[in-house]
């Protein structure tokens, strides 16, 4: 379990935008980005969430991992100006197994 939260946790890390270029800020024009990045990791789980503030907007993600003695739980959000996106996935692994 605890690799392949490692393995999840290092592929979303890869996944974070990376600051435009000097080229790309001389045609557009100067712009301030925040990011925020948060990691909890707990015994049973964890939390990964972030947001990004930029000049038209803001973006925010979060994922939560909850191992049980019958499964795992994985549920977040992803919002952008104007929609967010919930998911859970709920699986009961001992109950699918033992078919």
């Amino acid at each position: 379990m605890r690799r392949v939260l490692i393995a999840v946790l290092l592929g979303l890390a890869a996944a974070l935008p990376v600051p435009a270029s000097a080229e790309s800020e001389a045609f557009l024009g100067p712009r301030s980005v925040d990011l925020e990045v948060s990691l909890r990791l707990r015994p049973d789980g964890f939390r990964l969430g972030g947001t990004l503030a930029g000049p038209t907007g803001t973006w925010g993600a979060w994922l939560n991992g909850l191992a049980r003695r019958d499964g795992f739980t994985l549920d977040g959000r992803v919002e952008e100006p104007g929609r967010a996106l919930e998911f859970r996935l709920d699986a009961e692994l001992r109950r699918w197994l033992s078919l």
